[in-house]
């Protein structure tokens, strides 16, 4: 099986709470660098924030180029 897709499979995108994935944190400025490097173009752009959408390649191009290293990897933390 290729790689790619056995990592699609893998991934659960149909609870995306719970899934990890990559997500913009508060210290997001909007500059759309991440939008523009994603080679695959999953990053969509959602009410001026990045949305990774399904599937993402996991480069982590956008979390290395972002220059207020606001994009992180994980579950998403609730907001109090």
């Amino acid at each position: 099986m290729n790689f790619f897709k056995w990592l699609i499979k893998k991934e659960k995108w149909s609870d995306r709470s719970k899934a990890a994935r990559f997500y913009a944190t508060e210290e997001c400025d909007g500059c759309k660098l991440c939008y523009d490097e994603c080679p695959t173009g999953h990053i969509k752009w959602i009410n001026e924030r990045p949305e990774w959408e399904k599937p993402c390649l996991m480069c982590a191009a956008c979390s290395t180029i972002c220059p207020s290293g606001a994009i992180k990897y994980g579950i998403v933390p609730e907001k109090e």
